[in-house]
């Protein structure tokens, strides 16, 4: 390389040198750009032996009069602040004493704003858990860590998920006898238990979790009723109860083929009101559904619930339409425990020359026998154990002249 090249190469690195160091002196200083922004009131997070992103203390600069908002809640960068052993129970006021220790004063509420100049003390709690167990397989999912006097969320959104179940409810017992009793609080350590002498069990309070295989939606009220078009998990309110008087314009879904598990749930007050459906539809109409193709409905009762139908056959048609409180028609459905009180069947259908299409109530099996039907002549027939009326199913057939 010649003695020119070697000073054109020498230059340019000096040059790329210099432009780096500019760039560097000319990066934006957060704080001086906060202050720009106009926050100028200086906040100390004192982390109290706790860490944050290898930080024991944060400096934050807050707009006069602004709430605070601490800066892991916005950021990616920086993690929570974390003491091993421990949960963090809140940032106070105080001042510390000759030997460091930390004095508490007032909690800090963050919609409160910043007027002056102060620093906050994390205050630190000794961590326990509440210790979810799979109640079915009783394998440990997962541990909320909590300090001791803290209630466990129950809440749907809180559950753990896990892939192709869906959660049901919390247990006090594998069992499943008793449900998780909300108002619990963690105790903390047992009677005559310590820090020093603590086992893990000594942390834990177990709490069972049910699942169910597969995905269903958990129907609380009349409006997750007409939302759901998959599998059905009834819950109802707290009387186990699902009332419909709010569905003014309820229609049946057209086919079901999924799982209807009722949980011994009653819908109550349902009514659909069916107008110029055509003799012979093959869909047939029922109160819950039309068409049941595989589907299994289980353990749900029906509870002044009605089914309006008005519906058109030509003169000596012999044409059979399937009509029934839970569905029209069905081709290898399963139906067990479910059960109607006080419920009714309203039909209009225009005269016909004597040959009166039936009626079916509830669901045909594929072989074609009726588990519960009603005609002109028999107000109710049950031939099915596993389908109770309690009461006359009142069946009304309006002739049109």
């Amino acid at each position: 390389m010649t003695l020119r090249k070697k000073i054109v190469l020498a230059a340019l690195a000096a040059c790329s040198c210099l432009f780096m160091l500019c760039a560097c002196g000319t990066k934006p200083n957060p704080e001086e750009e906060a202050k720009k922004k106009g926050a100028t009131v200086e906040v100390i997070l004192d982390l109290n032996g706790g860490v944050s992103s290898g930080k024991t203390e944060r400096k934050l600069l807050v707009k006069p009069s602004a709430p605070l908002a601490l800066p892991w809640e916005h950021s990616d960068l920086i993690n929570p602040p974390d003491k091993s052993g421990y949960v963090l129970e809140g940032w106070y006021k105080g001042t510390t004493d000759e030997e460091g220790n930390v004095v508490f004063s007032e909690k800090w509420d963050f919609r409160d704003p910043v007027t002056e100049d102060m620093t906050l003390y994390a205050k630190w709690q000794q961590r326990f858990a509440y210790k979810i167990i799979d109640a079915v397989s009783g394998e440990h999912i997962k541990y909320v860590y909590c300090a001791a006097g803290a209630t466990f969320d129950t809440s749907d959104s809180a559950a753990p998920t896990i892939q192709k179940k869906t959660f049901l409810n919390y247990y006090q017992d594998r069992e499943r006898t008793t449900l998780w009793n909300k108002s619990f609080t963690h105790p903390g350590f047992p009677a005559g238990v310590t820090e020093e002498n603590a086992k893990d069990e000594d942390y834990e309070v177990p709490v069972y979790a049910y699942y169910l295989e597969g995905s269903y939606k958990k129907v609380y009220t009349a409006n997750d009723l007409v939302a759901t078009s998959a599998n059905y998990y009834l819950v109802g309110d707290e009387n186990g109860e699902i009332d419909c008087s709010s569905l003014t314009n309820w229609m049946p879904k057209a086919k079901f083929t999924g799982k209807f598990i009722g949980n011994g749930v009653t819908i109550k007050n349902l009514v659909c009101n069916w107008k110029d459906l055509p003799a012979g539809d093959p869909a047939g109409v029922g109160l819950l559904f039309r068409n049941l193709q595989g589907g299994e409905i289980s353990d749900v009762k029906f509870s002044g619930c009605t089914l309006n139908v008005t519906y058109t056959v030509s003169p000596k048609s012999s044409a059979v339409i399937g009509v029934g409180l839970l569905c029209g028609r069905a081709e290898g459905a399963a139906v067990k425990d479910v059960s109607f009180e006080q419920c009714a069947v309203n039909m209009k259908v225009a005269k016909n020359d004597g040959n009166e299409p039936v009626a079916h109530l509830a669901y045909e099996e594929a072989g074609g026998s009726a588990a519960l039907w009603c005609d002109r002549e028999s107000d109710g027939q049950n031939n099915n154990d596993t389908i109770r009326v309690s009461g006359e199913i009142a069946v009304v057939y309006q002739n049109e002249i």
